[in-house]
């Protein structure tokens, strides 16, 4: 270039411009006639480009090129003005809404145009992870949704982004204490929530004992809500189960009777006692057992008198080969019987006098159709000897202590003790030793009079 200016020794400003090059700006001394003034202009591209997604431009873009950044135009554009060079440079991209893009381009002519940069458009799914019991927060839950995975706050909230899809994505949850979840989640919006409940597990401890002594009872079939338990040793069966307010339990085992509890959730673990009553295996094991002791009858006991006959809830029963019998005090609420009914019960043993006294304590078994109804008194057998027998029926005849007892099986000859022998027409019951002689009471307890002449 040659311009001609006024000599001067006061520097002249000296710019220059060029398509694909910085402006220069620079000085020049012009005191001689001719001065010479190289200078170097540095080149220049201008790159630009485009960001798009599915649905068109994204304006609004935040668009960095090296120490650079812009934000595109309402049609997507951006432009940048870099050094010309022959190494490539990388663009990225970051748009809310959308994960982050890049691209790259070589500014190696004055003017570049960049490929476009398309951007994922994606959809954060946020929701809460809550208890079926109670519906309480759970925490540190791991929640995945596609390929993306996170851990719910101590509030139980969680929030995934994912790739914004028609197609629904798989959701799975899992946390200690807790079924797995697996579910599906539609996330074509840029905003979807999903909450989501898990099914709270507990494990429930049944302690299975006996009401004859107390001992721990191995061997017992135990479920809880259908559910089999196993055995861990002690009398303790475990299960894990869905957590619940209550839990059905039930316990069988050989020699007593079944129970059914309705158990109620008392925490983590929950624990249940189950007391079985041990069947008597016979009726000497019912007369014999201890006071206090629970037994119930695995046989058939057949009633002998009507409730209300003797006193309120009292009747009585024998076996089966009517040489024992005991007495029984119902409650209405465990159900009535009539005579003649066969019945299994569980009661509490106690002994008044030579009675054995049942006071039941669960719902009778019964029978409807036994023998024909007996309106007083013992189904009769021949006995032997020596044999412990019991007798009801009306006093007909009183001889000092000899006395005859009348019922619809036949009569019989009764020994009272010294002044204990009762009244013509009284009700009573004996207790006694069979002889030749008759049936002698063992002590005056053993003639019990149940209902006074007249």
């Amino acid at each position: 270039y040659t311009i001609t200016v006024d000599r001067s020794d006061v520097d002249y400003d000296v710019t220059a411009s060029a398509t694909g090059y910085d402006n220069y700006t620079g000085s020049v001394t012009a005191d001689a006639a001719a001065v010479t003034n190289d200078f170097v202009m540095n080149a220049v591209s201008v790159i630009t480009g485009k960001v798009v997604d599915a649905n068109g431009p994204v304006s609004g873009a935040t668009v960095t090129m090296g120490d650079q950044t812009t934000t595109t135009d309402e049609n997507g554009n951006y432009t940048f003005t870099v050094d010309r060079g022959s190494e490539s440079e990388t663009i990225t991209v970051t748009a809310p809404g959308h994960r982050d893009g890049t691209g790259t381009v070589i500014p190696n002519a004055a003017q570049v145009q960049a490929d476009d940069i398309t951007l994922t458009i994606t959809s954060t799914v946020t929701g809460t992870v809550t208890s079926s019991f109670g519906n309480t927060p759970v925490a540190g839950a791991t929640v995945t949704i596609g390929n993306e995975t996170t851990t719910t706050d101590e509030n139980g909230q969680y929030t995934i982004t994912v790739d914004s899809s028609a197609e629904d994505y798989n959701v799975s949850v899992t946390a200690d204490g807790f079924t797995d979840y697996t579910g599906t989640v539609t996330a074509n919006e840029s905003e979807v929530s999903e909450d989501i409940t898990l099914t709270e597990r507990n494990t429930v401890k049944v302690t299975v004992t006996s009401s004859y002594d107390g001992s721990a009872l191995e061997g017992a079939t135990v479920t809880v809500g259908g559910t089999a338990c196993e055995y861990e040793g002690n009398g303790v069966y475990t299960v894990e189960v869905d957590r619940a307010d209550t839990y059905e339990v039930s316990v069988s085992k050989s020699g007593y009777t079944d129970k059914t509890i309705t158990a109620p959730d008392n925490g983590k673990p929950t624990t249940v006692s189950a007391e079985l009553n041990k069947l008597a295996e016979n009726i000497v094991e019912l007369i014999n057992a201890d006071d206090d002791t629970t037994l119930a009858t695995g046989f058939d006991l057949v009633i002998t008198s009507a409730t209300g006959q003797f006193d309120g809830n009292v009747v009585y029963a024998q076996s089966e080969d009517r040489l024992h019998g005991v007495k029984l005090i119902l409650n209405p609420e465990y159900g009535t019987v009539a005579v003649g009914n066969r019945v299994r019960l569980s009661g509490v043993i106690t002994h008044e006098g030579t009675e054995t006294v049942v006071t039941v304590t669960e719902p009778l078994i019964k029978n409807e159709t036994g023998d024909e109804p007996i309106t007083l008194g013992l189904v009769y057998k021949p006995i032997t000897n020596d044999t412990l027998v019991r007798v009801w029926g009306h006093v007909t005849e009183v001889n000092g202590n000899t006395f005859t007892v009348n019922n619809v099986i036949g009569s019989f000859t009764c020994v009272a003790k010294p002044d204990s022998a009762p009244a013509v027409g009284d009700v009573v019951g004996v207790t006694g030793i069979a002889t030749p002689q008759g049936i002698l009471a063992r002590t005056a307890a053993d003639v019990k009079v149940h209902f006074v002449a007249n």
